[in-house]
């Protein structure tokens, strides 16, 4: 079996990561959806380290992440984000969620959403621009916003 290429660094003519991310971009500006695209930083640990966030749904506070090939580094980090902000309202919008999570896997990226209860779809559901804005989302984003990790001495 061939082995995968990733592709790391680099960014598309319109400063976006990836392809499925200008895909998703078209799909905010489809709904007119105020965004903004990796707007901050979420620290978390245990190393302390930090995540940024695909986009940021300006009004309602909802993060939107865009997923194509899903890692298992990659779920343990959003695993650890949600257990360390409590209340932050982040979805997935996936290329594939039918893929399994690994070879020897039967749990598919969905099954795995659905089992830590996120949101996920592959196109841009108006019901998520529309969504209202509530004060708990908000505050959960500035507590994640505003958070800085100890020092390493």
């Amino acid at each position: 079996m061939a082995k995968r290429r990733r592709h790391f660094g680099g960014r598309t003519k319109s400063g976006k990561r990836s392809k499925l991310e200008d895909a998703h971009q078209l799909e905010f500006d489809k709904l007119r959806a105020r965004v903004e695209f990796e707007p901050f930083r979420i620290w978390y640990v245990p190393k302390p380290t930090f995540y940024k966030p695909d986009w940021l749904l300006l009004d309602n506070g909802i993060l939107v992440e865009s997923k194509g090939y899903f890692e298992t580094k990659d779920r343990t980090k959003l695993r650890q984000i949600l257990e360390q902000n409590p209340g932050l309202d982040l979805r997935i919008l996936f290329a594939n969620p039918h893929l399994p999570i690994g070879t020897k896997s039967s749990t598919t990226y969905a099954m795995w959403a659905d089992r830590l209860g996120i949101p996920w779809a592959v196109k841009l559901p108006k019901a998520w621009v529309k969504a209202p804005p509530t004060p708990e989302r908000w505050a959960a984003l500035e507590r994640a916003r505003n958070f800085k990790p100890p020092s390493r001495s």
